[in-house]
Parts: C-alpha cells; structure tokens; sequence
C-alpha cells in the first residue's frame, strides 16, 4: 500500500488503483488459504475469494461492493472512468483499501480458526 500511496503522490493515479486492488485481491487470498478451501485461491475468481470473506464476517456487503468496485476501476478497459476522478477521490479510496487490510487481518479473526 505504501507504492501505491506514492504513486497517487506523484498522480499515477491508475497504477495506485491498480496496486491497492492486487494488494486486496493478496488479503483475500490469504484468507483462503488459512480457510483451508479445496480450490486453490490462484482458481477463484475475485467475486467468490470476496464472497468466502463475507461468509466468515470478515466483511460486510457494503465493504463488498467496494472491493468490486475497486476491481472494476481497476481494470484498464474501465480506466477512462478515472479522468473525471480527482487524486483526493483516489485518496480516500486507498485510505480504505489501507483500513480494509487490517480489519481483514487473519489476526482480527481469531474465532475463525477456533472453529475450524
């Protein structure tokens, strides 16, 4: 998080998103990976690695719908829905993508592995 958040300094905006997305889309993996899933994280599409993290309440469906929203803007077909975005739009989306990795710490859920 910490590149991306240089990137959006020096107003490489797109390439912020993007690494703030790929550093999600490693939370989640991880997450997978201490669920001990038969598919492996690399085979799951993005939508379910979020849908088993909402199962376990590591997050709710408004924090859900960011995620694929970011996933969305993230992609460089969509890209040209950043010129109309201003880099503290960037900002704040980064500083939730920050507060999301440690809220979705493994850590943070220790129930979790209690019940497995």
């Amino acid at each position: 998080m910490n590149l991306a958040i240089l990137l959006k300094d020096e107003g490489q905006l797109q390439p912020a998103l993007i690494l703030a997305h790929m550093a999600a889309k490693t939370k989640l993996k991880e997450i997978a990976l201490h669920l001990r899933l038969e598919v492996p994280p690399d085979c799951m599409p993005y939508e379910d690695l979020i849908g088993r993290a909402r199962e376990i309440a590591l997050i709710d469906l408004e924090t859900e719908l960011f995620l694929n929203t970011l996933s969305y803007i993230a992609e460089p077909e969509n890209m040209s829905l950043l010129k109309d975005m201003h880099a503290e739009h960037v900002d704040m989306m980064l500083e939730r993508v920050r507060a999301l990795l440690e809220e979705m710490s493994w850590e943070a859920a220790p129930s979790v592995m209690e019940s497995k």
